[in-house]
């Protein structure tokens, strides 16, 4: 049975979420959508990627069983990664959340922006940062 709090008491709920907290998982989820690719290939896709990030990610997500990894027969010295049928099933909230981004996008990078600026009492009190001020967590 599940309960309004599922994802607050639910550790695989969690792990979900985890999944999709790191920046890189999804974006070399959504780089392989379309079929394997091999790791250069892949950072021409995704771009601002180093190797060794992108075989950290690749790594953890062959981890979680949402990528695998062979070797092509055609060239047995090189690599390439796939989804997995578990890992296809993230494209659609991974596509999900893209949307909700391109949507929202501008609306939370000008609440990020009005945060930074300096409200009236801060302009008064110098020895008060923005990240030590009382409206921040």
């Amino acid at each position: 049975m599940t309960t309004t709090d599922a994802f607050l008491a639910d550790c695989r709920a969690r792990l979900a979420f985890d999944l999709l907290a790191n920046t890189w998982n999804p974006v070399v989820l959504w780089a392989l959508r379309d079929g394997p690719r091999r790791p250069v290939e892949l950072r021409e896709r995704i771009g601002g990627i180093s190797s060794k990030v992108l075989t950290e990610t690749l790594r953890r997500l062959r981890y979680n069983g949402l990528v695998t990894r062979r070797t092509p027969p055609d060239t047995p010295s090189a690599v390439e990664y796939g989804l997995t049928p578990l890992g296809r099933t993230l494209l659609t909230p991974i596509g999900a959340f893209g949307a909700w981004a391109f949507e929202h996008g501008d609306e939370v990078m000008a609440a990020q922006e009005a945060a930074c600026r300096p409200t009236a009492t801060e302009h008064h009190s110098p020895s008060r940062s923005p990240a030590t001020g009382p409206h921040h967590m």
